[in-house]
């Protein structure tokens, strides 16, 4: 659902009310190093990026459908996209370097059986996340959390990134049933009486005459953890 002009302040509101849980859910429960967006490479000890990355892909090339190599790439381009300028065409690229080998990375491992594959996925994914919303890519970001509750259909915490970046894609609707479902799941969590008030607030805003046109106030990206199933 598209936002007005005339109702930015209202959701801008809202949108810092939801990065506030966010922060506070960070502070609570800490953040797992296992999920972090940019990495230090550790392809070639004591060589550039840009040599573990000829490396890696020189290893790719000899073994194309390994997704641990993919992941590593991704890493190392999200690495290489910490010494440009954010913002820069530099920055954009390696970044979205990274999402492609994200992305593939995560096919392979969807198509795989057990457990390993099954963590594996989840990892890939959350890093995925982060890289979109570093592009301030949220539609792709909640398409990509709409993915990892398949695979944590009970981990009440990806439910919260996933309303919370709902919201930033303008999804309203998305946002609702994320926030409802974090409630079910967390019903006695320390956001949970912050959440209700949110929850209220935007099916108030759903009842009135749809809006027209705009664009969702943006704020800055919050890191994900992985959690229980």
């Amino acid at each position: 659902m598209l936002l007005d002009r005339k109702r930015v302040k209202f959701w801008q509101k809202w949108v810092f009310l939801v990065m506030a849980i966010l922060m506070a859910s960070f502070l609570i429960f800490g953040y797992s190093g296992v999920l972090q967006g940019c990495q230090n490479s550790t392809s070639v000890p004591g060589g550039s990026i840009g040599d573990a990355i000829k490396a890696l892909q020189t290893q790719l090339q000899a073994k194309p459908h390994d997704p641990a190599i993919m992941v590593q790439l991704g890493d190392d381009y999200q690495s290489a996209a910490a010494g440009e300028q954010p913002g820069s065409t530099a920055w954009s690229d390696d970044l979205s370097t990274a999402s492609g080998y994200y992305e593939k990375a995560s096919a392979i491992y969807a198509k795989q059986k057990g457990q390993t594959a099954r963590q594996n996925a989840i990892a890939t994914l959350n890093k995925l996340a982060q890289v979109y919303i570093q592009l301030k890519d949220y539609k792709n970001a909640v398409i990509t959390y709409q993915r990892l509750v398949e695979y944590q259909p009970r981990n009440a915490d990806t439910y919260l990134y996933l309303g919370e970046y709902a919201l930033q894609a303008g999804d309203v609707q998305t946002a609702l049933h994320a926030l409802q479902r974090n409630l079910q799941l967390a019903p006695n969590s320390p956001n949970a009486s912050a959440i209700r008030d949110t929850i209220k607030q935007l099916k108030q805003s759903t009842a009135s005459p749809t809006p027209t046109s705009s664009a969702l106030p943006t704020s800055t990206p919050t890191p994900t953890k992985s959690g229980a199933k």
